[in-house]
């Protein structure tokens, strides 16, 4: 096994990671590992043996430490993420992310989320501890980005470190955000895609011949927006559209915050994310596993009901939404400095319905 990269001065060792990466992926003759070759590269039957298998530490993050591995079996060559989490926080996190998307990806089978191939532990060798990881999908192509000193956003390319979106290219990106969270919605439950950040880098963006396509890289939680009383059996027809409401008002301010280059001071998008982000969020009802005119009904009931809806009305529930937010953090305090002109935005929106 070829050992690429590693760990910074500070954190885990070379010697930490790569031993437990090295019995994961090693153990069973390398089982979990082939198995995970055989669903990425569409064989029918686990390849028999592995002809080389390089691993490289690609980036240090606050949950997790994302490798990549290269696999060469049968004249075939096919790449994985791999997720280790060896601090706390992710340690608390990992297992719940790999559930995550196992659901989403049986109960939506969207291709914009990652596939799951293989989770589990691994000892590191002489520490009473272990490490939780798993093997996933390797977006080939697909780049992280951020917002710019401009306040442009960037596209994380090695080959080309000076790319940055056009205006029509960002309003698609803000549109695949959008219509991906959306399509993971659940109308019935409320549930959806939680605690999803552009500053962390949780969205990728793939460049062809100037077409946006986006991807999500991971689902940290997948909860309701809000829970129901227990002596409740079905949300009724209006609890649904107030859910759905809190849901799209939360994710037109959301998609607008990121960090300058990822790392930076905490800014808001333009506010033509805002229109964008709303035409991806109706398009997402097309992914709905639901009657397609039953879909369009919705989509169309969701509108008549926004319409009615006062600047005050809209001021007042995103009022609720940024009480929720951590009090003192730097990105509640751009949102209170900007969620006067964002609400008119919204509405603005909305009244050209």
């Amino acid at each position: 096994m070829t050992r690429g990269g590693g760990p910074g001065r500070s954190g885990p060792t070379y010697g930490t990671y790569f031993s437990a990466v090295s019995r994961f992926l090693e153990a069973d003759d390398f089982l979990v590992l082939r198995r995970a070759v055989r669903r990425a590269a569409g064989l029918e039957a686990i390849p028999e043996t592995l002809d080389e298998v390089e691993v490289f530490l690609e980036k240090h993050g606050a949950f997790y430490h994302p490798g990549r591995v290269r696999v060469t079996a049968g004249g075939r060559s096919v790449q994985l993420v791999l997720n280790a989490a060896l601090s706390q926080e992710g340690k608390k996190t990992i297992a719940r992310e790999a559930a995550c998307l196992e659901v989403l990806g049986k109960r939506f089978g969207h291709a914009g989320l990652p596939r799951i191939h293989a989770f589990g532990t691994a000892e590191i060798p002489g520490e009473d501890t272990e490490i939780p990881m798993f093997l996933g999908e390797w977006l080939a192509g697909y780049h992280e980005f951020h917002l710019s000193g401009t306040h442009r956003i960037r596209v994380w390319d090695p080959d080309d470190p000076g790319l940055f979106l056009s205006g029509r290219q960002a309003a698609a990106l803000y549109r695949g955000v959008a219509r991906l969270l959306t399509a993971c919605y659940d109308f019935e439950t409320s549930e959806h895609i939680a605690s999803w950040h552009h500053a962390a880098g949780d969205f990728v963006v793939r460049l062809s011949d100037g077409d946006i396509d986006v991807r999500l890289i991971t689902v940290r939680d997948y909860r309701p927006v809000f829970d129901l009383p227990e002596n409740t059996r079905e949300p009724s027809a209006r609890t649904m559209l107030e859910a759905l409401l809190v849901f799209f008002l939360h994710l037109l301010l959301h998609v607008r915050l990121d960090r300058i280059d990822g790392v930076g001071e905490t800014v808001l998008a333009p506010s033509s994310a805002v229109s964008a982000a709303t035409e991806g969020f109706f398009s997402g009802f097309d992914d709905w596993r639901i009657d397609r005119e039953l879909g369009a009904g919705l989509a169309e009931g969701f509108r008549e009901y926004v319409r009615r809806l006062s600047s005050g009305d809209i001021a007042l529930l995103y009022e609720g939404i940024v009480d929720r937010m951590q009090p003192g953090s730097e990105e509640r305090g751009v949102i209170e400095r900007s969620i006067r002109d964002h609400v008119g935005e919204v509405r603005r929106v909305i009244a050209s319905w």
